[in-house]
């Protein structure tokens, strides 16, 4: 009877011990809590409509499907459909919907200076005999070490849409910049493009040279688009 007891006792142990290890978040985890996510937690920002029928709601926005997410309480869903909205107010920073696509205002004005944003995941490492990656997953300056069951994909956007995703693996920063002026967005991919909206280019050639602007540099192409602007 005693040894019965005993193992009745250590069975459940180890179901409690299973469990827990189940529905409790690990350090890693929490560490990389909503790092997809454009802020780090979800916020009620003013949705400017252009028929001028404005709201609110706690949204956010999603680095890896590229939607704005609204928290409906219950659960995360994308927002849609977006086109009728004019921008997005969430934190004193500006999304403005493009043809579907969502850019971030960086630099307003007679020039205006857009981003798109998202993330890729990636897996990093080297490979196993077993044709796995073994190793550490990077994502900037966090290192991952366990080895992820697998890597959700758009395919899964239910997952994505949450603040905290299962596995490990690294997420990568991909930003695109857009000049945005008198309705039309034009890739900014060289800084001589800057010279068409100054009117003494050698002024701007000498000011870039001198603050050394850099085109792959959010903070040195804000830092033109404003001298542009006050030209």
């Amino acid at each position: 009877m005693l040894a019965r007891s005993i193992l009745l006792l250590i069975y459940s142990l180890g179901f409690v011990s299973v469990f827990s290890q189940v529905i409790t978040p690990t350090t890693e985890q929490l560490e990389r809590k909503g790092k997809h996510y454009l802020f780090p937690e979800f916020s009620e920002a003013q949705i400017i409509r252009k028929d001028g029928n404005d709201s609110k709601g706690e949204l956010n926005y999603n680095l890896i499907t590229e939607e704005i997410i609204i928290n409906i309480g219950n659960g995360m869903v994308a927002y849609a459909p977006i086109d009728p909205v004019e921008k997005i107010i969430i934190e004193n920073v500006e999304l403005i919907p493009i043809q579907g696509v969502i850019y971030q205002l960086l630099v307003d004005g007679k020039v205006r200076l857009l981003v798109h944003r998202k993330q890729t995941m990636e897996r990093t490492g080297q490979q196993t005999g077993l044709g796995r990656t073994a190793g550490t997953y990077t994502n900037d300056a966090n290192t991952y070490s366990s080895e992820p069951d697998y890597i959700p994909t758009l395919k899964d956007k239910q997952i994505l849409y949450y603040m905290i995703l299962p596995g490990n693996f690294g997420l990568k920063n991909v930003n695109t910049y857009f000049i945005w002026q008198n309705g039309a967005l034009k890739p900014l991919r060289r800084l001589k493009q800057l010279e068409a909206f100054v009117s003494d280019k050698n002024a701007l050639k000498m000011f870039l040279k001198k603050e050394k602007i850099k085109v792959d540099s959010e903070e040195d192409l804000i830092k033109a688009i404003h001298y542009c602007n006050n030209e």
